[in-house]
């Protein structure tokens, strides 16, 4: 991985583990949050996916669709243990 994709990397990192501190401190409290999160490591592992098929295969691509694919299934599993698809639901 290139310098730059290290900092651009360490961002991402940041960024989501905020969101994910957000997510387990008010799990219900932000409609769409969870379903971002899911959607991006989704596709980030996705993507990765496509880069193993490539030729040659992109440096460090089995690294990403593991964690990321990791990540997701514990997002998916998260999401549905604490019912967060009620955040969408009106007040009451």
């Amino acid at each position: 991985m290139g310098q730059e994709r290290v900092g651009d990397h360490a961002y991402g990192l940041v960024v989501f583990a905020g969101l994910f501190v957000l997510l387990a401190l008010r799990p219900r409290a932000m409609p769409g949050v969870w379903e971002l999160a899911i959607f991006d490591k989704a596709a980030l592992t996705l993507t990765a996916m496509t880069w193993l098929s490539a030729e040659p295969p992109v440096a460090d691509a089995a690294v990403v669709v593991t964690v990321d694919g990791a990540l997701t299934v514990l997002l998916v599993a998260a999401y549905l243990l604490t019912r967060a698809w009620t955040a969408w639901r009106p007040a009451r």
